[in-house]
This record gives structure tokens, sequence and C-alpha cells, in this order.
């Protein structure tokens, strides 16, 4: 599958043109920089090391550390409430499908009902600790929310007389005060 560029050309799969350099049929050099810096994140990706990936390509550490830095750039985020928002529905996301696919492999007949149980308590514990993380981050309240307010007087409304609880006792010692 080729990849659509902003100019709108098509650019081969980054995977193709890295199996090209492997095999000689492509000089790394002959790429441009778009193309160098997707084969290098690429590698970073993977987990390839500075000279590990300029022992590949047949370059310099110090070139490929300054590629490095060029999309540390490109990749460094604004974080701030949009931020947020996107990462946090994004994980609740990847957590749904790990969830769900957690449950589908569940109903394989195949599967212990002892390991069946041990599934279930991991995807609980995905659950409680999601939520926890998502308290951390302001999206769920980490207590009971409480209603707090204040009652005041305002101008040309008459507050409502008080409620009077009369006891019996109350009319007991009124009698005997009429009767004194």
């Amino acid at each position: 599958m080729e990849e659509n560029t902003p100019d709108g050309k098509q650019d081969p799969p980054i995977l193709d043109l890295i199996q090209e350099i492997k095999d000689g049929r492509l000089n790394f050099s002959s790429l441009d920089k778009e193309g160098k810096i997707r084969c290098i994140q690429l590698l970073l990706d993977g987990g390839q090391t500075v000279p590990q990936i300029a022992q590949f390509l047949k370059r310099s550490d110090r070139q490929i550390q300054r590629y490095k830095e060029v999309i540390q750039k490109i990749n460094a985020r604004i974080f701030g409430p949009k931020f947020s928002a996107q990462f946090a529905g994004d994980t609740v996301a990847k957590e749904e499908f790990s969830h769900n696919f957690l449950i589908r492999l569940l109903m394989n007949k195949e599967v212990k009902v002892a390991d069946k149980i041990k599934a279930i308590a991991v995807a609980l514990q995905h659950r409680i600790e999601l939520g926890k993380w998502l308290q951390s981050m302001g999206y769920l309240p980490s207590q009971p929310q409480k209603i707090v307010g204040d009652l005041f007087h305002h101008k040309g409304k008459p507050l409502p007389p008080p409620a009077i609880n009369i006891l019996p006792v109350a009319v007991k010692l009124k009698k005997d005060i009429e009767n004194d």
C-alpha cells in the first residue's frame, strides 16, 4: 500500500524502502529528506540504536543523531486540554479494544476455567486501573460529589415563614399559664 503525501504523490511503503536498502537495491542518500526521516523513525521505533542505524545506513552516528533530533521536533506535542482529552479518549478506546479481545478469547471452549477466571481478574484490574488513571487526569471524580450552596434573601421577595412545630407539651404549658 502506498502512502499519500501532501503534494498528492504516492510514496512507496517505508518497509519496502528499508528492504531495498538492506538488499542493496537502493542507496539511502538517494532518498529525499522525508524518506530518510521516515526510514530512520521506523528503525528507531523498532528499537534500533543510533549506532546500529548508522551502521545499517552506512552513515555517521552524528548524522543519524541529527535526524533523530529532527524527528523529535516533528513529534513534539503541545500538552494542553485538547491533547489530554484526545490522549485519554485514545487510551480508553485501546483499553476497550483489549478488554473486548480478552472477552472474545474467553469464549473459546478450549480455555480452562481457571485460566478464564484469571483473565477475568486481569480484565477487571485493567478497568480499575483505567478508572484511577482517569481520576488522576480529572476526567472522573475521585470522591462523591458534594452539593454546596449558600442561601440568601433577594430584595422584594419575602421569605416563606419558618415551619413551627407545636409540641403537645407546649400546648399544656400554655393552658397552665392561662389558668394561673
